[in-house]
């Protein structure tokens, strides 16, 4: 039977209808929950209602015709029937085997490890003082933790870094690491900010093939029990490849068309080669942390990325932000 799958974002909802691998669309719809209608009676029953009949009537769908799946960040009681009910997650570790995943969704950042959070949750996933933070992942609801501008944005990606870099969340070095959650839903309102965060989130040094799910689309596959393949590849942002080498040393980058190039990097410094998602190229590192390596690395949006930073840092260095921005008005 075909599918009907939604994602309850902070501020957005992800849907994708599948019918087979070669019949697919994906939506957005942006909404805003606001704290008055919380205290209506049956007012989430009503959003909820409404969130569906919005997707049935955009893609001409009958009732009873599709398997309709709903999936939020908690698991939470979401009152609606018929419907698989899946906590984010859950579908994720269940399905996505062929890339390490880090979703990243207000306060909260998880992996096919663990779940870490500011705010002090249970293990049955419910919040031990009563209140759902989490609930719908509505910054609406939640003053505390709204960010309206970028140096906000700023404050909560570093306490979320720092965070991370105290769990035991080692990515493998040569991974395939992608990232998602309402977090990287905002990569329109600062790109270079985005990727800054996503590579900051890489606690080993190594090399490491990184890709950015801008509309929480990852969830809604997973949810189908289906991965990563050319069916939905496209669907993502190749940022290419990033080298994380901590402390800085010395790159050779020797593209395979011709054209080498010798970089002394830094401590705490990002540079990029550009290279577009088509080349390929060799790379010869030698590093206080990194050791000496060699390796192939592809090229994708950004290009083959050099990052030297520690991994706790209290601050987003303008330069960071500019080598990022040059790049990507290149490209």
């Amino acid at each position: 039977m075909p599918s009907l799958s939604l994602y309850i974002g902070e501020s957005q909802v992800s849907a994708l209808r599948y019918k087979t691998p070669a019949s697919f669309e994906f939506a957005l719809l942006p909404y805003v929950f606001l704290s008055e209608l919380n205290e209506e009676s049956h007012a989430r029953e009503r959003f909820f209602d409404q969130l569906i009949d919005y997707f049935f009537d955009k893609f001409k769908i009958k009732l009873g015709t599709h398997e309709l799946y709903i999936i939020a960040g908690f698991g939470e009681k979401i009152p609606l029937t018929p419907t698989k009910l899946f906590e984010t997650s859950s579908v994720l570790r269940a399905s996505i085997q062929n890339y390490h995943w880090v979703f990243v969704e207000n306060s909260t950042i998880t992996t096919p490890i663990d779940s870490i959070s500011y705010f002090p949750y249970g293990k049955d996933s419910k919040f031990k003082d009563g209140e759902f933070v989490n609930f719908i992942s509505n910054r609406a609801l939640y003053p505390q933790i709204t960010t309206s501008n970028p140096k906000l944005q700023n404050i909560e990606d570093l306490l979320i870094q720092d965070l991370y870099a105290q769990s035991k969340n080692d990515i493998a070095s040569n991974s395939s690491v992608i990232f998602t959650g309402s977090r990287f839903t905002k990569i329109l309102q600062s790109p270079a900010q985005t990727y800054l965060f996503a590579m900051g989130l890489l606690n080993n040094s190594g090399f490491f093939k990184v890709t950015i799910d801008p509309a929480n689309k990852l969830p809604l596959i997973a949810s189908l029990d289906k991965t990563i393949d050319d069916t939905f590849e496209d669907e993502f942002i190749n940022l290419g490849t990033v080298l994380k080498m901590v402390g800085g040393g010395e790159v050779l980058f020797t593209k395979e068309s011709g054209g080498s190039q010798l970089v002394d990097i830094k401590p705490n410094q990002v540079f990029v080669f550009p290279l577009l998602e088509s080349e390929r190229a060799k790379v010869s590192v030698s590093g206080k942390y990194i050791g000496k390596q060699e390796n192939s690395v592809r090229g994708g949006k950004l290009g083959f990325v050099l990052d030297s930073r520690d991994h706790y840092y209290d601050r987003v260095d303008r330069e960071w932000v500019k080598v990022l921005e040059e790049r990507l008005a290149a490209f």
